[in-house]
């Protein structure tokens, strides 16, 4: 079953408050939709606390981010009623190659915070990027197989001595995803995703196989008109999405 996150209510969040941040690494670049910036704070082997106040009860099933924390890290979501968040406790699983989720059942808190504790090369606890909303989950299958790629870019220089040497730039990945006649409720679904996302404008994640492969989650993003609906007959479509792994 692919699982899409992609509606971040981050967005939508009133006050944030930090325990302790360093001054050029706030927390408004927690859901900027930009891998290179980042929140740091400035505990290196205690804990940091992000506590998100929504003004009013807002309805949450997952938290996915990428963080700096290590297997002998911890990371802990918490929800309440009053800022001291004490309804909810949800342990993150930490899986050390930077990327953590957790799926839950759907609660309504005004407030939401994250703890992040432990030990750092950097000895200072970072989040890259962060989603904490509702998931959308896909129970048709594309259609097999699923085509995917992998685009390098490389850049290739000459001195003035003609001496030519080559560095690698960056590397993408990307899927074509074709739903074949599926229900007018999950075309509905995906093309409003597609449209939140303001078609390529926003990165969100995805994870092809949750329930095999959890801990493949990817920051992605569409590519530019990528998405073609059909109905082949009344209230049944052919669907096909090309998303790109965000670099």
């Amino acid at each position: 079953m692919i699982t899409f996150l992609y509606k971040n209510l981050l967005d939508t969040v009133t006050k944030v408050t930090e325990s302790a941040t360093v001054s050029q690494y706030g927390t408004a670049f927690i859901y900027d939709g930009d891998l290179n910036s980042v929140y740091r704070g400035t505990a290196g082997n205690g804990t940091s606390t992000i506590l998100f106040d929504f003004g009013s009860a807002v309805y949450m099933d997952s938290i996915c981010c990428i963080s700096n924390l290590t297997t002998s890290g911890t990371m802990v979501l918490r929800a309440g009623t009053i800022s001291t968040v004490g309804d909810q406790v949800f342990g993150i699983p930490i899986d050390g190659l930077g990327t953590s989720h957790k799926f839950f059942g759907n609660f309504g808190y005004q407030y939401w915070r994250i703890d992040l504790f432990g030990q750092t090369e950097i000895l200072k606890h970072q989040l890259n990027e962060a989603f904490l909303g509702k998931r959308l989950s896909i129970s048709e299958m594309p259609s097999y197989p699923l085509y995917n790629s992998v685009e390098e870019d490389t850049v290739e220089l000459t001195s003035e001595r003609g001496q030519r040497w080559s560095y690698f730039n960056y590397e993408r990945e990307n899927w074509v995803f074709n739903f074949e006649g599926v229900n007018n409720t999950t075309e509905a679904s995906l093309y409003n995703m597609y449209r939140f996302c303001r078609k390529n404008t926003q990165p969100f994640w995805m994870n092809l196989d949750p329930e095999n492969n959890p801990n493949n989650m990817r920051y992605v993003r569409f590519r530019d008109n990528s998405f073609l609906s059909s109905e082949e007959t009344k209230n049944i479509f052919d669907v096909t999405l090309e998303v790109e792994s965000e670099i």
